[in-house]
């Protein structure tokens, strides 16, 4: 039980951490999910009303524990969890932990505190006498993992504490190598468990792909494209996701939930609600007469915990506004010919500039490289799945092995021969053309003996489609502005 609790506190943390960086509230007009906006509208107070009934004369909800979850979902309601509606026996909750921070032993003990701390506007470095974001920051190794003594191996440890820290507003130290350890902490199946090495699960990978948003990772990185096809597979038959069985629970539901938002993903939409209208009708059903949220059906565990969860991905989508932006670039000014084009794609996290803030328009681009762009241009990144040896010249450790796969798989890109892609070749005019006209499903190799050029009827075809690019040629290698602006092209189309 006490591990079970332990998880516990940790799910209600990536709850709260995506919760808390969203714009507005949830979007679910859905009608293939079976939900309704009044439907969702209905659930948040109802929830509130019951945090309410559980809030007990000392002004917490019953241990630190609860009262730092319940903080993060109050708050995150746009309740004052500071002010005179939360006040009993003239104490609040943010008034409660301040007396009663609860044991702080591990990482996540802080981290936890820090997010309610934070969410309900409090200082963080100076709570309870004791700085909690310094805490966290001095728990990073060389090796840039978070964690403290005896936590070298834990994922949790390190996703929560760049969870907490991005939302306390802390610049998080040494990004590049944070995001390198998690992400060789990835298992083969794309997502992650509780400490490397440990078999994945719905839970880890969701706070996962959170801490790699923080950590600046596009939504569109292979990463994050393998995490959402790891959480495809464990979606259950009644939409929902579990957690160590095959039931699906409230807390892994919200955090998925959340995990999907941050990655540019819509959890009221095809695929995620092809299974019983997916998470979010999962988790409302199983929200109890009272307002109160079961663990699962007829399961009522720890109410105020799972209820908190709820209520913070059912509260408003914060996480979004604290995500990493698709900056400008350097060598881009407002007035170069694709500008519009390269900063559209790189805002939807298609296509991504250099280390030091520069796009070098004029470089050329690769098949490997115009693989990735093609394939995430058609949002199909979630199909990136392990490595393969389809192709001698890309061997499994190579950066766009997977990605690769799923382009010639779609019959966007083929290889040189039955045994060759040539990933570091220059990709052609000719060869985007092409691309572009298979991927907009307006022919395929049957038109290759039209016209002179193998690449002729595909040629005419992105011609009547204004796919071209400026200075257009089918011989030369596309620059990195020409791909760019055809894309744009073929996206403003569809």
């Amino acid at each position: 039980m006490n591990r079970w609790r332990e998880r516990g506190a940790i799910r209600a943390l990536a709850l709260v951490l995506a919760a808390v960086m969203v714009l507005g509230v949830l979007p679910l007009p859905v009608q293939a999910a079976g939900i309704s906006t009044d439907t969702v509208a209905a659930a948040r107070p109802r929830a509130v009303d019951y945090l309410r009934r559980a809030q007990v004369s000392d002004g917490g909800f019953g241990s630190p524990e609860f009262t730092a979850w319940a903080v993060m979902g109050l708050a995150l309601a746009g309740e004052d969890v500071g002010g005179p509606k939360w006040t009993r026996g003239g104490e609040t909750p943010v008034s409660y932990l301040e007396k009663n921070p609860g044991t702080l032993a591990a990482t996540t003990d802080y981290a936890r505190l820090l997010l309610a701390v934070s969410l309900a506007g409090a200082n963080g470095r100076d709570f309870a006498g004791r700085d909690l974001a310094g805490y966290l920051l001095a728990g990073q190794d060389a090796g840039g993992h978070f964690g403290r003594q005896g936590e070298e191996e834990l994922v949790n440890s390190h996703v929560w504490s760049i969870i907490a820290l991005g939302l306390a507003g802390v610049k998080i130290p040494n990004t590049g190598l944070a995001r390198k350890w998690l992400e060789e902490a990835q298992n083969e199946d794309g997502g992650w468990g509780y400490a490397r090495g440990l078999p994945s699960d719905p839970d880890d990978t969701a706070t996962a792909i959170l801490a790699l948003r923080l950590l600046g990772v596009s939504e569109g990185d292979p990463a994050i494209g393998r995490a959402l096809a790891f959480l495809r597979q464990q979606q259950l038959p009644d939409g929902g996701f579990a957690y160590g069985d095959n039931r699906g629970n409230a807390g892994s539901d919200a955090m998925v939930i959340l995990a999907l938002l941050a990655a540019g993903r819509d959890p009221l939409a095809v695929p995620w609600t092809a299974r019983s209208g997916g998470p979010v009708a999962h988790l409302l059903g199983l929200q109890a007469a009272d307002g109160s949220f079961m663990y699962r059906q007829a399961e009522t565990s720890y109410p105020v915990w799972m209820t908190s969860q709820a209520l913070i991905a059912l509260s408003g989508w914060r996480f979004l506004a604290l995500l990493p932006r698709a900056p400008g670039f350097t060598d881009l000014p407002a007035g170069h010919w694709a500008y519009e084009a390269v900063t559209s794609l790189a805002a939807s996290g298609i296509i991504n500039g250099y280390p030091d803030g520069t796009f070098k328009p004029e470089n050329s681009v690769t098949r490997a490289e115009f693989a990735k762009i093609i394939v995430y241009a058609m949002g199909q990144q979630d199909q990136v799945g392990p490595a393969t040896e389809q192709f001698n010249d890309v061997g499994r450790n190579h950066w766009a092995n997977a990605v690769i796969k799923v382009a010639v798989d779609k019959g966007y890109l083929r290889g040189r021969g039955k045994e060759a892609f040539a990933p570091g070749d220059k990709i052609t005019g000719a060869e985007v053309v092409a691309i572009l006209v298979r991927a907009a499903g307006l022919a395929g190799p049957e038109v290759e003996a039209r016209g002179p050029a193998w690449y002729s009827a595909y040629l005419d075809l992105a011609r009547q489609k204004g796919f071209l690019y400026p200075d257009f040629a089918a011989a030369a290698p596309a620059t990195r502005a020409q791909c760019a602006y055809s894309i744009a092209r073929l996206l403003a189309g569809r």
